[in-house]
């Protein structure tokens, strides 16, 4: 069906390339250890990362039809290689037959770019039981999963729960298991990267940490969110592209501290809103099970075969 290639060792590889090869029933190679004997399909998937060795262009010339998952890839390029983010730089039509991404924003960027096919898959969440274990019942324990780093106000949002006696817990775990072990015990989620201000006329984004925050608001897939809501967890979020595609009503957006504090004392102390939000949540968020998801990448075949 479709060959997927990435680092098996990185969380792209892991979630867009082993979860849904698997589910699929087909076949992940690491770029770097690909067996002799390697089970190529005719639809290949190289997943946010690319080797160096040229094998996209190889494959193309036996006639396979390869494709770019192209992801985060500008956040990644920006915080640690210091390259300006732009989908241009993803572009190279000699070696993909098409590109996917994951926000219907990011498609039309990517348009400018390339004539070719461009697929908007999103992120599948990580419950694949569509297991609900929050239903609006009382708070109790907030929580936060991710790199410590993309949670800048930690502090103060520990310090506010604490003093209307909530447990505040942050995680950054490895695994889907441990993911999903965590998120059964939390009744709130927040993912909040950072202030927005207007000055002179233009959107200023700040924190201290210094994110790059448009970059990561614009091409970053906000998979915790969706984690949360496949639970059935109300959540608590900055903007994001992807969460205008795939967030709807279902999450509360928070573009301050002041509007964080504001929405946790909010949803403890409104039963029906809490409910509300809750199921608002798990109905949204079992949308990107990856049984569904898998249904987008079973369209790029049919878009060739019909083709």
């Amino acid at each position: 069906m479709i060959t997927f290639f990435g680092l098996g060792s990185r969380s792209a590889g892991k979630v867009r390339g082993m979860q849904v090869s698997n589910l699929l029933k087909s076949n992940f190679y690491d770029f770097n250890n690909i067996p002799s004997n390697a089970n190529i399909s005719k639809y290949v998937i190289f997943v946010r990362n690319r080797p160096s060795n040229g094998i996209e262009k190889e494959l193309r010339r036996r006639g396979h039809i390869v494709g770019f998952d192209i992801i985060d890839n500008p956040v990644g390029d920006l915080l640690f290689r210091k390259i300006d983010p732009h989908m241009k730089n993803y572009v190279d039509d000699n070696s993909f037959d098409f590109y996917i991404t994951n926000s219907k924003n990011n498609t039309e960027e990517l348009k400018g770019y390339t004539e070719n096919p461009i697929f908007t898959i999103p992120h599948h969440n990580c419950n694949f039981l569509n297991e609900r274990t929050c239903f609006g019942a009382q708070i109790k324990k907030v929580g936060y999963l991710g790199l410590p780093e993309q949670n800048p106000y930690r502090e103060e949002i520990d310090y506010f729960c604490k003093e209307i006696g909530l447990e505040y817990v942050c995680k950054n775990l490895k695994s889907r298991t441990e993911c999903v072990d965590f998120l059964k015990t939390i009744h709130l989620g927040i993912n909040f990267i950072g202030k927005k201000r207007i000055e002179g006329g233009g959107v200023i984004f700040e924190n201290k940490e210094n994110l790059a925050q448009d970059t990561i608001r614009k091409y970053k897939p906000c998979t915790k969110i969706l984690n949360f809501q496949s639970f059935g967890i109300p959540s608590i979020s900055s903007a994001y592209s992807s969460l205008d595609d795939f967030g709807g009503d279902s999450y509360m957006k928070v573009e301050t501290l002041e509007e964080v504090k504001f929405q946790i004392t909010k949803i403890v102390n409104d039963n029906n809103f809490r409910k509300n939000m809750s199921e608002k949540s798990y109905l949204n968020g079992k949308t990107y099970n990856i049984e569904n998801i898998k249904n987008y990448y079973l369209e790029i075949p049919r878009y060739y075969q019909i083709k």
